[in-house]
């Protein structure tokens, strides 16, 4: 099992987290890891300074999975205090999603093809709320952070 996380270094607060997930089945009779399923994780806000860690329990609860799986964080999509949402692959710069809207608080609404587009390259529909430190998520509260920001 993995484990991974986001951070906001800001000193603002980001809204409407979502991280994409790509996963792999570990199978004991096979040495290698073979393809498995892509999801999004709605994680909603996160703090200014803050660190979300994402254990692989709250993927494979998500995923309501019984398989040992492995993953990687391949993007995380927020909105900034300004309604703008960005998009960032893990691989790449910050770029803001303009087919995406910020308008709706519901991450859920109209958003969920764009976002895993831009951090997939593709098509999924699969979106899973995770509210870390929620009673209903494998993922614990966000954690501050020391020396980040600009006010040093």
């Amino acid at each position: 099992m993995t484990t991974g996380f986001t951070t906001n270094r800001s000193l603002d607060p980001v809204d409407q987290v979502v991280v994409g997930i790509d996963t792999r089945r570990l199978d004991e009779a096979i040495s290698t890891s073979q393809k498995g399923l892509k999801t999004l994780l709605y994680l909603g806000p996160l703090p200014p300074r803050s660190r979300v860690t994402v254990p692989a329990i709250a993927v494979k609860h998500a995923l309501v999975s019984r398989l040992d799986i492995e993953y990687k964080i391949v993007g995380v999509s927020f909105v900034d205090v300004y309604g703008q949402r960005w998009a960032r692959i893990s691989s790449g710069p910050l770029q803001p999603l303009e087919e995406a809207s910020s308008e709706s608080r519901d991450p859920f609404q109209g958003n969920v093809e764009s976002i895993w587009k831009a951090l997939s390259g593709g098509n999924n529909l699969s979106l899973h709320p995770a509210i870390p430190g929620s009673g209903n998520s494998h993922a614990a509260a966000p954690k501050s952070l020391k020396d980040c920001g600009a006010e040093k």
